[in-house]
């Protein structure tokens, strides 16, 4: 078990924080120069050391048994290179949303569950990237596009969707 903290940008504040925990299982990396959300999540694959990887951005939470849950999830996975997500809340100011309202069909297209919506609502079909738990692997072998100024995740997963093993 490892965390990686990739500091993307001068940040001394978040730098002192992450010196301050005693943590051998903690690695801080910063890069020389800013590499962007997908460049930063690349740069943290190519340094981890163990087989499954799971991002967790810097405005996010997980839930306390995220990584246990969907670590047994992928172990029992039939696939080579399984990708599990999970459920996300999206706080506003006045209510909280559970993303996303529904699962893809067995046979779905990845791309018809995340953009054609079955109903008038928001967060029908989501996957974000603080959701994902994959393989080291397959991160190495499909990165993420640091070409692109948003919609990182949503890419990669169409990209990575094609890949033998994978599912």
């Amino acid at each position: 078990l490892e965390a990686l903290a990739i500091v993307d940008g001068r940040d001394d504040a978040t730098q002192d924080a992450l010196s301050a925990m005693k943590d051998s299982r903690l690695r801080v990396i910063v890069p020389p120069v800013r590499l962007g959300n997908a460049g930063a999540r690349n740069a943290g694959v190519s340094q981890a050391r163990g087989r499954w990887v799971a991002f967790l951005d810097d405005d996010d939470l997980w839930m306390p048994t995220k990584l246990e849950h969907q670590l047994a999830i992928a172990e029992r996975s039939g696939y080579e290179h399984p990708i599990v997500t999970c459920n996300l809340t999206a706080r506003s100011e006045s209510q909280d949303f559970l993303w996303p309202r529904r699962r893809p069909a067995a046979s779905e297209p990845l791309s018809e569950y995340l953009f054609c919506r079955s109903t008038p609502y928001t967060g029908e079909g989501v996957i974000v990237t603080s959701t994902i738990f994959t393989d080291r692997e397959l991160l190495a072998r499909v990165p993420f596009d640091h070409t692109l100024p948003r919609y990182v995740d949503i890419d990669w997963l169409l990209r990575v969707d094609k890949e033998p093993g994978t599912g």
